[in-house]
C-alpha cells in the first residue's frame, strides 16, 4: 500500500515493526547497496557501509558512463554529507563554535555600553546545504541575528530547476538490480543537484521562519559575490558581521576584505550522535539522495520514495514522502496525520 506522509511519521512505522525485532537494515535498492544497519531499541548499535565497499560498487556500475551521468550517483563523500545533514555526526569544532556565539551574545547582554552593536552572523551557501542551523544552532537558548546574501539565495534557487532530461543511462546502471526501474526514474525528474538544492531551500525557509533574518542585496553568484555583498552591508550599516562557512576559500576572500569568519571543521566519523529525531531525518535525507530507500526488518518492508512525477514544491517544503509498506497499520497512521493537519489548519 502506497501513501503520502510527512517523513516524521516514519517513526510510527518503526515503533510498530520494532516490537518484534529491533535490528533494522537500510538499503538503496536502485543501487543494490546496503547503506547502514542499526538497532532501533539500542541506538548504540549503528553501522554504516565502508568507503572501500561503497566505492568498489560504484566503480562497477559506472565504469562505462559519462561524467555527467555519473554525477547522478551519490559519491561516498556525499554519503558522509548525508550523516552531517541529518545531525548524526557533527563538525569537530562544534562545541567551540557554539560557545563563541553564546559568549558574544552574553557580552552584549551584560555590557551594552561596551558592545553596543548586535552580534550578526552572515551565512555561506553550504550552511543551508548541510542544515547547520536546524541541527546545531537550535541548541542555543538565545539566537543571533542572521543576514543572508542574495547571491546565496540565488545559488540555491538556480539549481532547484535542474532536471534529468534522459534517464536511460541511469536506468541502465540500476536495471541489473531493479528491473522495474521505470517506476522510480522518469524523464524530467529532479537531478541530484536539484534534490540537494531543495534540501537547502527547505533549510532556508526554516531559518527565515525561526530566526530574525535580513536579506541583503548582491549581484550574481559565487564566493566573490557573496563576500562582496557582506562587505557592502558592513560598510553601509556600520555593523560588524561574522561569516559562518564550511569552505576555507571563501573564508580567505572574507579575510582580505576584513570580514571575520568562523570555519566549521569537517566532522569525524568516530562519534555518532544518534537519537530518534535525527534517525528519522537520516532516513528522509537518504531517500532524497538515493531516490528510494527500503527499511527491512524480518517480515516487514517499508519503502520510502522522495520523488515522484508531479511532486510539488509544497511537498518538498513540508518534507512529504511516498511510503509503500506491508505494515497494515499504515492507514491508521495516515488518518491520524490527516486529523492533526486539520486541527492545525483550524487554529491558524
Amino acid at each position: 500500500m502506497e501513501i503520502k506522509l510527512n517523513y516524521r511519521y516514519i517513526v510510527s512505522l518503526l515503533n510498530i515493526i520494532s516490537k518484534s525485532y529491533s535490528k533494522i537494515l537500510i538499503r538503496a535498492p536502485l543501487f543494490d547497496l546496503n547503506l547502514l544497519e542499526f538497532d532501533y531499541i539500542d541506538l548504540n548499535y549503528f553501522k554504516t557501509i565502508g568507503e572501500r565497499e561503497y566505492n568498489s560498487y560504484i566503480r562497477s556500475i559506472a565504469y562505462d558512463v559519462s561524467k555527467r551521468d555519473r554525477r547522478e550517483i551519490p559519491a561516498y563523500g556525499q554519503f558522509i554529507d548525508i550523516l552531517l545533514v541529518s545531525g548524526i555526526i557533527a563538525p569537530r569544532n562544534i562545541d567551540n563554535i557554539l560557545k563563541y556565539i553564546v559568549d558574544q551574545l552574553e557580552y552584549r547582554r551584560r555590557y551594552p555600553l561596551k558592545y553596543p552593536q548586535p552580534f550578526i552572523i552572515g551565512l555561506d551557501t553550504n550552511i543551508f546545504y548541510l542544515n547547520f542551523i536546524s541541527n546545531f544552532l537550535e541548541r542555543l537558548k538565545d539566537k543571533p541575528l542572521i543576514v543572508i546574501s542574495e547571491p546565496v539565495i540565488r545559488e540555491i534557487s538556480n539549481k532547484i530547476d535542474k532536471r534529468i532530461g534522459n534517464v536511460s543511462a541511469l536506468g541502465r546502471m540500476v536495471l541489473r538490480s531493479i528491473p522495474s526501474y521505470r517506476r522510480y526514474l522518469y524523464n524530467g525528474m529532479e537531478s541530484l543537484d536539484a534534490r540537494k538544492a531543495l534540501i537547502a531551500y527547505s533549510e532556508l525557509k526554516y531559518v527565515e521562519e525561526k530566526y530574525v533574518t535580513k536579506k541583503i542585496e548582491g549581484e550574481g553568484v559565487g564566493d566573490k559575490r557573496i563576500v562582496e555583498s557582506y562587505h557592502r552591508f558592513i560598510k553601509d550599516s556600520g555593523y560588524s558581521l561574522t561569516l559562518l562557512t564550511f569552505d576555507e576559500r571563501i573564508r580567505s576572500r572574507a579575510s582580505l576584505l576584513g570580514i571575520s569568519s568562523i570555519y566549521i571543521e569537517p566532522p569525524t566519523l568516530k562519534k555518532y550522535m544518534l537519537n530518534y529525531r535525527n534517525l528519522i531525518k537520516l532516513l528522509y535525507i537518504l531517500s532524497i539522495y538515493f531516490i528510494v530507500v527500503t527499511i527491512k526488518c524480518e517480515a516487514y518492508t517499508i519503502e520510502i520514495r522522495s520523488i515522484w512525477p508531479g511532486k510539488r514544491l509544497e511537498d518538498w517544503l513540508n518534507k512529504n514522502v511516498l511510503i509503500n509498506t506491508n505494515v497494515e497499520e499504515i492507514k491508521e497512521i495516515r488518518d491520524r496525520a490527516e486529523k492533526i493537519l486539520q486541527l492545525i489548519s483550524r487554529t491558524d
